[in-house]
């Protein structure tokens, strides 16, 4: 994934709760950002969050986060490489094959099924269509390819990533 680093950028590559769309307000469900960068909050020399939400959990709204992880790799040239391992209990988010954040999550909102969302918005202070100091007249994102993969009912360790497809690009804008 690659994308603009400007004010007003506000991609996203997540998962939300298909039971997050048919439960009663306020009950307790999850949310994985693999990568949600927004500013001004995070400098244009490049950052971005890694976070485990449990909306309305017992004890209230929570989030596991990686606060602001830095890398001088996030530009609008480069693609690099963002994922998430989801074990019973855990979820690990990594930056270009690097744990950057380990996260325990709650047994009810671990046992959810999410949707996968690749997007972006435009927004600044993390409030969507917010455009009070944008600069840039177009701003994207693009993603050269998702893997996902479902390991086997044994104990064996899941595949290793494919080789990235060349010649594909999906732009949001």
């Amino acid at each position: 994934m690659r994308f603009d680093v400007v004010t007003g950028a506000w991609p996203a590559f997540w998962m939300i709760p298909v039971e997050g769309h048919t439960l009663p307000s306020g009950s307790e469900t999850g949310e994985w950002d693999i990568i949600e960068f927004n500013t001004p909050q995070m400098p244009l020399s490049g950052a971005y969050q890694a976070s485990a939400h449990d909306w309305n959990g017992p004890g209230g709204s929570t989030q596991c986060t990686s606060g602001t992880y830095k890398s001088s790799s996030i530009t609008s040239s480069n693609f690099n490489t963002y994922g998430m391992l989801w074990t019973a209990g855990t979820i690990q988010f990594y930056f270009n094959n690097n744990l950057v954040k380990t996260c325990n999550i709650d047994s009810k909102i671990d046992a959810q099924n999410y949707f996968l969302v690749l997007g972006s918005q435009e927004g600044v202070n993390w409030n969507y269509g917010n455009t009070s100091g944008v600069t840039a007249s177009n701003i994207s994102v693009n993603f050269d390819w998702v893997h996902v993969w479902q390991p086997g009912s044994g104990s064996q360790p899941p595949p290793a990533a494919p080789s990235a497809p060349t010649g594909l690009t999906a732009t949001v804008s």
